[in-house]
């Protein structure tokens, strides 16, 4: 505990509503020391507070961190005027607790009262205010915590599954003891969600009735090797702008390391359509106290050389003070919105389309039109992908700039960059790409694609019976406007009207497939079904088998040389009001990619909407993957090395029991939070992509089940890479799936795991479509596992557009395969998010239980790893990240201390200095320059 003396004042100035008022009051009282009243409502005048404690000799003063800057300030102005020798020496203490104490604060504490003590506390009021302590006295002081527990009071760093955190790992704060509130006052549910009972009590505890209840806090905190505890932020003070958690104290706490700068406050606000609605896109504002305005733009500057792009604010707003609240606490609305327009480096257009291209940038961010300067960053007035995707189909759409891509938005990133590097050369220099199309209604022959050979190589007992299907959500519709809008969208896209003919080889021994675009193909009938003619469970609108048997009915009856090879239902009746518009497409014609563009089209179609012109056709994307093939045979020895051991793989699953006949089935489902944290929290902590995470769990999976730490599978990808530049196939129709085998090796760490199973992902040449074009799908030494995860097909942005009724639902949908069509693999694997949630379904040839048990251990691998990458607050390059240039062991070595950005090779003036140095050694001083920089200012000589 902190002693006091009878000797000792205490200045009682915060309101008694406000906690810090208890020990005000009573602390005094065990000593016999004194405490001394300040007058009402001036606990927010710093500099009566300064003249209070100088008359009446104060030893003991509490301040909030944000009270502490406006009392630094006033009294950095009071020492200019009075003998600092003598200035509040009687000021033993200064107390510090309800906000995030700084480093700059406490360095200035040091500074200006050299020999007064400075104390940062941390509790919250449902605790009894103060149970963690942090002794700030150390001049050299390089870092500001909250410190260890007091006694009788335990902390714990929990997940969000209650789960305890290592050392270093982010988490939530849980407080116990016997400090802790009974509860919030007849508010039983708010006292049940904060208050919970403690997992962690010992039995010697409950036996004594001790320690039997946490309080969640909300804050978020991380153990430090020296038993410490750092608070990082509040759960409610973490946003997120595009797609990144971030947390705003780490913002503040830089900002306010800038030379001048005494105080500042950073907040995330939503831009705001012309009708004054939000749009959703959110950007950083940072307030900044400081004597004078400050260069914006150099301070600017300084932020993007500490933080990540996506953490720098969009917009600083200078303030005289920091608005309070009565209990002298940072006042948030009281902080007034920023004026874009308003800036100093304002550069206005430079030419008419510059001027378009800035109307539109603002429409897509919901700013106003004249808000835009060239020079403004999208990304930091609060663009992000999905808002660059949308940016750019307006700039296609109405200015004809038909070869912008996202890419170059997220390259130049401004719109003087992108005009003088893209826009410039597109108007001018006719420089860019061509893309080769086909318009009109196709017809004649097409080759296959290897992934349709494939099918046919097969010889499936059912071959018309193997297709995808989906569900739409919308409105009622128009039965004959809907066929119309049908009608449309096959002549549109060509891949609708594909058929198969079957031919003898030329030795006449076997026969194989052709295929070929039919020109007259009907667009099938629409089938109805009124959801009310079936039987539902009582009391609710689900008819689960019923209409499954109905849907699966509608998809027997393609015929691959006759056609159809698509049929469209609709479905209404929902007590909702809206209907179903159901699709389902013999696989040979469409992949999960495709369903996106129908469900589009379809919409626009029906909508009244013209299409926009055809991309590049199916058949010129086959034969461009021929010629890949036969331009990239170098490959094969590659894929030679990943099949190498393939065979042992096959077995290890075949001795788990496989029956050939069997079908098994299993489902997992992520929950909604933990979803969300897997696609935007967990690729931080080493730069991965969804699929970097999944094939990781499932390596943990596999080699649970065989033993091994090395496994393969079958990686299915959509296949539309980027392999001939003259091609544009983002919204042609057609099956476009690669598959190649991949070699899973994991290790004991999970960190281990990821990187190495992210670097095998990297080392594929081309998202592996040499494969099936070098080599072909035939061969049986493939591996006998299958993984495939087809996407996001949530709509959030439609959604809130009020679009959402145009939207592919999980429901079911009919039995897509028939159950005679035997399936080489022992395992497919296939998972998607849909409703907010990850979702797999597992087919396999092992036995019910064996097959639930995989899923059960897919979905805690997931889980374990999700919670372990989110909880990384920086980043881990990994070889493939810096281009190769370095080992893996050097690479480690530089990142251990701090956070790289990049790693970049020296360049051949650099390499012959370097030389240089090496051959001479000390006695050569050709390369060394010296230089004197005179500054007229003052500087903080402890910050150079």
């Amino acid at each position: 505990a902190y002693s006091l003396t009878q000797k000792d004042k205490i200045l009682q100035k915060t309101p008694y509503i406000f906690d810090v008022s208890v020990w005000e009051l009573f602390w005094a009282n065990w000593y016999g020391a004194c405490i001394v009243f300040a007058e009402p409502e001036k606990h927010k005048d710093a500099n009566y507070i300064i003249n209070f404690i100088n008359k009446h000799s104060i030893t003991t003063v509490h301040f909030v961190p944000s009270m502490l800057s406006a009392f630094q300030a006033a009294l950095s102005m009071e020492q200019q005027n009075v003998s600092a020798s003598n200035f509040l020496s009687s000021l033993r203490y200064i107390f510090c607790s309800g906000e995030a104490l700084s480093l700059t604060q406490v360095q200035q504490c040091h500074r200006i009262l050299p020999n007064t003590e400075i104390h940062n506390l941390y509790g919250p009021t449902e605790a009894s205010v103060d149970v963690l302590f942090y002794d700030c006295t150390d001049k050299n002081i390089e870092a500001v915590y909250i410190g260890k527990q007091i006694d009788n009071t335990t902390a714990y760093v929990l997940d969000s599954e209650l789960r305890v955190l290592p050392v270093g790992a982010v988490g939530e704060l849980y407080i116990g003891g016997v400090g802790l509130a009974r509860g919030y006052l007849n508010k039983p549910e708010l006292t049940a969600e904060r208050f919970i009972s403690n997992p962690f009590q010992t039995a010697e505890e409950k036996a004594a009735n001790k320690n039997a209840r946490l309080y969640k806090t909300g804050d978020l905190v991380r153990w430090l090797p020296d038993g410490n505890l750092e608070y990082i932020g509040r759960n409610d003070f973490q946003v997120k702008i595009r797609g990144y958690r971030i947390e705003l104290g780490e913002i503040e706490s830089i900002l306010s390391s800038y030379a001048g700068i005494t105080q500042s406050v950073v907040l995330a606000k939503e831009h705001k359509s012309v009708e004054g609605t939000g749009t959703g896109n959110k950007y950083l504002v940072g307030y900044y106290v400081a004597e004078n305005k400050l260069n914006e733009e150099e301070i600017l500057s300084y932020l993007s050389s500490k933080l990540p792009d996506y953490m720098v604010p969009s917009i600083l707003v200078h303030l005289e003070k920091i608005p309070l609240t009565i209990n002298g606490k940072l006042d948030r609305k009281a902080l007034p919105d920023p004026e874009f327009t308003s800036q100093d480096n304002y550069v206005a257009p430079r030419n008419e389309l510059e001027e378009q291209v800035c109307q539109i940038w603002a429409e897509v961010l919901g700013l106003a039109g004249n808000a835009i300067s060239i020079h403004d960053d999208f990304f930091r007035l609060g663009g992000d992908s999905i808002v660059s995707i949308q940016l750019v189909s307006k700039l296609r759409q109405r200015l004809g700039l038909k070869n912008v891509s996202v890419k170059d938005i997220f390259t130049y990133r401004s719109v003087e960059r992108l005009y003088d590097n893209v826009l410039s050369k597109q108007l001018h220099d006719q420089v860019d790409q061509e893309i080769t199309t086909e318009q009109g209604l196709l017809s004649g022959s097409v080759a296959l694609l290897p992934i349709q050979a494939w099918f046919f190589e097969r010889e499936f007992a059912e071959a018309h019976h193997w297709n995808q299907s989906f569900l739409l959500k919308t409105p009622k519709l128009d039965l004959d406007r809907l066929q119309g809008s049908l009608e449309k969208l096959t002549y549109y896209h060509d891949s609708l009207r594909l058929r198969y003919k079957k031919a003898q080889d030329v030795d006449g021994n076997k026969s194989h497939y052709t295929q070929y675009y039919c020109s007259n193909a009907e667009t099938p009938r629409l089938q109805t079904l009124d959801i009310n003619s079936l039987k539902s469970k009582e009391g609710t609108q689900e008819f689960g088998e019923e209409l499954h048997q109905i849907l699966t009915h509608w998809q027997r009856g393609f015929n691959l040389e006759e056609g159809p090879l698509y049929g469209v239902g609709y479905i209404h009746g929902y007590a909702d009001g809206s209907s179903r518009v159901y699709f389902a497409l013999h696989h040979l014609i469409v992949d999960s990619v495709s369903w996106r563009i129908l469900a589009e089209d379809l919409r626009d179609l029906y909508n009244g909407k013209d299409l926009d012109v055809k991309g590049s056709s199916y058949r010129q994307w086959v034969a461009a993957v021929r010629e890949y093939g036969e331009t990239h045979e170098n490959e094969k020895a590659y894929w030679g090395n990943v099949l190498s051991d393939c065979d042992r793989s096959n077995k290890q699953l075949v001795q788990l029991g496989v029956n050939e006949e069997r079908q098994s089935h299993a489902t997992l489902e992520l929950s909604k939070e933990q979803t969300q944290r897997l696609l935007k929290e967990s690729h931080k902590a080493y730069n991965t992509q969804i699929n970097d995470i999944l094939l990781t769990a499932l390596g943990y999976t596999l080699s649970k089940l065989t033993h091994s730490k090395v496994n393969h599978v079958v990686l299915e990808g959509h296949g539309r890479e980027e392999i001939d530049p003259s091609l544009d196939i983002t919204r042609t129709v057609g099956w476009f799936t690669t598959m190649y085998p991949v070699r899973l090796e994991i290790s004991e760490e999970f960190g281990e795991s990821v990187k190495k199973i992210k670097e095998t992902l990297r080392q594929i040449p081309n998202k592996g479509i040499g494969y099936g074009a070098l080599l072909g799908y035939a061969s049986h030494s493939l591996p006998r596992v299958s993984f495939n995860y087809l996407g996001q097909f949530d709509q959030e942005d439609q959604r809130q557009q009020g679009q959402g009724l145009w939207e592919i639902v999980d429901e079911r949908s009919g039995e897509s395969v028939a159950a005679t069509n035997r399936d080489y693999n022992i395992l497919n694997i296939n998972g998607l998010v849909i409703g907010g949630k990850l979702k797999f379904t597992i087919d396999s040839k092992l036995d019910q239980k064996t097959t639930e048990t995989l899923a059960q251990l897919l979905k805690t691998k997931l889980e374990n790893l999700i919670s372990y990458t989110a909880s990384y607050t920086r980043s881990y390059s990994t070889v493939s990240d810096i281009g190769n240039i370095i080992s893996k062991t050097y690479l480690d070595k530089l990142q251990k201390p701090r956070e790289l950005e990049g790693v970049y090779l020296a360049n051949s003036l650099q390499q012959g200095f370097i030389s240089h140095v090496l051959n001479q050694g000390e006695i050569d001083d050709a390369y060394l320059v010296q230089f004197i920089w005179q500054y007229n200012s003052f500087l903080e000589v402890d910050k150079l």
